[in-house]
Order: structure tokens, then C-alpha cells, then sequence
């Protein structure tokens, strides 16, 4: 357990070193936190809610049972738990395909149309669009392209290696980089999309 008992107002860093060291209550705190943005990116993934419910409960039951993978030194803690839990929605829909036999495809609309809500479409309505707009406009073209590919269209790493004829190592770190700029842009200009 750790010597404080984690606040709201704790930093994630702060938070994740908590749980690392057995802390239940900063965990609580992190899934309070992440919890909903976590679960915009599973449903965009899955379509379904209740396996994208179960499948946000994997990501946070995760991060206990491991406790280790983020560091504070690489990014921010909300760009890290985003993309792990995109990469275990995809795994999942992954699995659930080859159960079924079949190519399901990833899509970007629920049934009557609305766009899915995920951590940028998230920061698209709760924040002022031209905010999103100039963040996006400040990356270099190749860090935006990515983005653009993987968080708008959907595609995964792989998926966008092969559509840019890029090595996946350099789509990786596009994406990486590019995130951790928009987070640091926006977390500047008092908006956290990530919380």
C-alpha cells in the first residue's frame, strides 16, 4: 500500500507509482479518470457496448495484474492507456473473426449514423473545435497523417504501414510523437482530452 492515499488531484504519474506499489485506491482513481475515454475507443472498435465494457474491465484488470509498461519519462499516461486499450479492442475483434470465419470490418458510425465517440472525437465536442483543429495543424504532415489514419479511418499500425509503404517501427513512432504533442498542445491551452 502506498505511504498517501491517492486524491483526485494527484498527477497519473503519481497515481500509476501508487498502484505499482500495491495502492488499490490509485487505481480507482485512474479508472475514474480514463474509464470513459477508455471506453469511447472500445466501442469504436467493437460496436458493442456490453464487450466493450468487458473489454475496458481487461485493460484497468490488466494494469493491476502487470503494473508495469507506462513511463512517465515516454508520454503521458492518457495517450498510453488510449492505445492500449485500442490495441486490446482490436485483439478482441481480432479473435471474435477468427472465431466466426469471417472479415469484420472496422467502422467509424453506430447504426443511425452518429460518429463514434473516441479520446479526439471526445475532444472534437467537449472542447473548442478550432482548439483540435490549430492542435492537429502544429504537427508535421507525417504525424498528422498517421493520426488521421489510425484515430479517424480506424486503421491499425499494420493497416497504415501498408497503406504508406512506411516500416512499422516509423508508423509506431509517428503516432507516438504525434500524440504526445497534440496531449502537450492542448493540456497547454487548459484542455486534457485525455481525463
Amino acid at each position: 500500500m502506498g505511504d498517501a492515499a491517492p486524491r483526485n488531484g494527484d498527477s497519473d504519474a503519481a497515481l500509476w507509482e501508487a498502484m505499482t506499489r500495491g495502492d488499490h485506491g490509485a487505481l480507482e482513481v485512474l479508472y475514474d479518470r480514463h474509464a470513459h475515454p477508455v471506453y469511447s475507443i472500445c466501442l469504436r472498435v467493437l460496436s458493442e457496448p456490453s464487450l466493450a465494457e468487458d473489454t475496458v474491465q481487461e485493460v484497468f484488470l490488466g494494469l493491476w495484474r502487470r503494473r508495469h509498461g507506462f513511463d512517465a519519462a515516454r508520454g503521458s499516461f492518457g495517450v498510453w492507456i488510449a492505445t492500449v486499450a485500442r490495441n486490446r479492442s482490436i485483439d478482441c475483434l481480432r479473435a471474435r473473426r477468427g472465431r466466426a470465419g469471417g472479415e469484420t470490418e472496422l467502422t467509424t458510425e453506430f447504426p443511425d449514423g452518429r460518429v463514434r465517440n473516441d479520446p479526439w472525437y471526445q475532444v472534437a465536442e467537449e472542447l473548442d473545435r478550432n482548439s483540435v483543429h490549430e492542435a492537429m495543424a502544429t504537427l508535421p504532415r507525417a504525424q498528422r497523417q498517421v493520426i488521421e489514419l489510425g484515430y479517424w479511418d480506424g486503421l491499425t499500425h499494420s493497416e497504415i504501414s501498408d497503406r504508406l509503404h512506411l516500416p512499422l517501427g516509423t508508423v509506431k513512432t509517428r503516432m507516438r510523437l504525434g500524440l504526445e504533442k497534440l496531449y502537450s498542445f492542448l493540456e497547454a491551452r487548459g484542455n486534457r482530452p485525455c481525463q
